[in-house]
């Protein structure tokens, strides 16, 4: 029995056909989850793909480079495991029509542009990264047009139909169901019977969310606690037994605030990013029975400031008109910067060209994802921005230390024509901030022009070689596991571009092997009125 279809879900139950188990899946919605919403990168080294791009890439650089993002917060074993079964899990989903390329991306971006396959995801290439291993673009996209995260979840789910796998759409798990041991043996739902009135409501919600509210929190809000009066109303409440185990692949808690408020409350003004089943559903089902939590504080906030490429140029400074950060560092090193080490206030300054720059930038181009990219930078630029003749009007416009902004600003102008400064700014945007007037971009996440999205990256603690649910004294819960962003994974740590779907590809298909290697009786679903 697997909850929730997304990438992780999908995987566990491919994974599971594929070794003879007979699986159900039980989906809130219509599937897809947050994956089908993503960019479609999964993050991968030594590939195939990399090879033919010209990179020499290597399973120890690609350990080295996210030892040296996630810390302690996986055991390196895992850590490792992951890194050496990347490639093979490239092969694994292009074996199921899956497609990638060698197509590199040089520019520094959030997002590859279109017709581009590879792209540096991450912080690889800037100089504080740059010790620990060899630069590669490991964000591998999954091919098509703009965000390729859909093309992904549709042909996973695809596959999982193809190979037999019952999937009960728009059914809610309410509770798990155990045996007098404690053992997971199923689950008990509340299911909205195909084709009704409710089902046709509660889809067309779904829908609604997924499609443009999930940008307005208000209305998400709003919308969740509709499909729930919907699925109270309209749900039929049953009881499937689950023979060899219960996978959770519900996703984060993004959409759950109260959840955010109580683990994470730094980041309540970051906007949550998600699908609409993203409420920490799956964390409470496995409390429920003894799981335990884990870093549940971790948060990625992702505060790009580029494209464009003028911004990196600029200069990001706090509320005392100090740099804190080198501008061309990866975009969630400086979300994390700006909301826990700056009290979330920070501002990004450039001159009177680096504006110009912007603005070019930020004009509508075919085949570049302008609707995503461009038009909120023309937005902001346009409506958000603060302008002064000098900096010290911009400083008081902005309610930063005038005298400290000056200084910091000479500063940089004297590092840029060095070439060199303390933060490790490569040379190559380190560019003079010369003719007023000036201008100044808030990116808190409080700005009104400028959302910052963020999702929460703790879950429940799982047993690294299986994916088993583990309590609190570290005994593990019969019958349970938890894959994707339901649990702690590579991305808890701290989040690179691409390592949260490979870690639901990787987590998912861990917990299927898991169940199998069980050697128990083939999974059997029996449906209970």
């Amino acid at each position: 029995m697997v909850v929730g279809l997304g990438a992780a879900g999908a995987s566990a139950a491919i994974a599971l056909r594929d070794a003879g188990k007979s699986v159900a899946v039980v989906e809130r919605f219509e599937g897809g989850g947050a994956t089908a919403l993503s960019g479609g990168i999964v993050y991968a080294g030594a590939t195939e793909h990399l090879a033919n791009a010209g990179y020499t890439d290597t399973v120890e650089d690609m350990f080295a480079y996210l030892k040296s993002e996630v810390g302690d917060a996986v055991d390196d074993s895992l850590l490792m495991d992951f890194c050496k079964n990347s490639s093979d899990l490239i092969g694994w989903l292009e074996n199921l029509g899956i497609q990638f390329g060698s197509h590199v991306d040089m520019e520094k971006r959030s997002y590859p542009r279109c017709n581009y396959d590879l792209y540096f995801s991450g912080n690889e290439r800037a100089n504080s990264s740059k010790r620990f291993a060899r630069p590669a673009p490991r964000g591998h996209r999954v091919k098509g047009k703009g965000f390729t995260g859909r093309v992904l979840a549709e042909t996973l789910i695809d596959n999982a139909t193809r190979k037999g796998v019952d999937i009960y759409r728009h059914t809610r798990v309410e509770s798990l169901v155990v045996d007098e041991q404690g053992a997971v043996i199923g689950v008990e739902v509340r299911s909205i019977p195909r084709g009704s009135k409710g089902w046709r409501r509660h889809m067309s919600l779904v829908r609604k969310i997924n499609r443009y509210q999930r940008f307005i929190p208000a209305l998400t809000f709003k919308t969740l606690r509709r499909l729930r009066e919907i699925e109270n109303q309209f749900g039929v409440v049953r009881r499937i037994r689950a023979r060899d185990g219960v996978i959770l692949a519900t996703g984060s808690f993004s959409f759950n605030r109260e959840m955010i408020e109580e683990y994470a409350p730094v980041y309540r003004d970051a906007l949550p990013l998600g699908a609409a089943g993203c409420d920490g559903s799956g964390m409470q089902l496995g409390r429920s029975v003894g799981g335990a939590l884990t870093l549940m504080g971790r948060v990625s906030a992702w505060r790009s400031i580029s494209p464009p490429v003028s911004f990196v140029e600029g200069i990001v400074v706090n509320r005392s008109g100090r740099r804190f950060i080198a501008e061309d560092i990866y975009l969630g090193h400086l979300g994390r910067a700006i909301v826990e080490d700056q009290e979330d206030s920070a501002w990004v300054v450039v001159d009177s060209q680096g504006y110009k720059n912007a603005l070019w930038e930020a004009l509508p181009r075919p085949n570049q994802s302008w609707g995503t990219f461009g038009a909120p930078l023309l937005v902001n630029l346009l409506l958000g921005a603060k302008r002064a003749s000098t900096l010290v009007k911009l400083a008081n416009v902005c309610d930063i230390d005038a005298d400290c902004l000056v200084n910091t600003v000479e500063q940089y102008n004297q590092y840029s024509e060095q070439g060199e400064e303390p933060f490790g700014k490569s040379e190559k945007y380190l560019k003079p901030l010369s003719k007023g007037p000036f201008y100044a971009l808030d990116i808190s996440t409080k700005s009104r022009y400028f959302p910052c999205p963020s999702i929460p990256m703790g879950g429940l603690k799982v047993l690294p070689s299986t994916g088993s649910v583990m309590r609190d004294d570290g005994s593990c819960i019969d019958g349970l596991y938890a894959a994707g962003r339901c649990a702690a994974g590579i991305p808890s740590g701290f989040y690179v571009s691409g390592t949260s779907l490979a870690d639901c590809i990787y987590s998912g298909r861990r917990a299927a092997r898991s169940i199998v290697n069980r050697g128990v009786s083939q999974l059997s679903v029996d449906k209970c009125t």
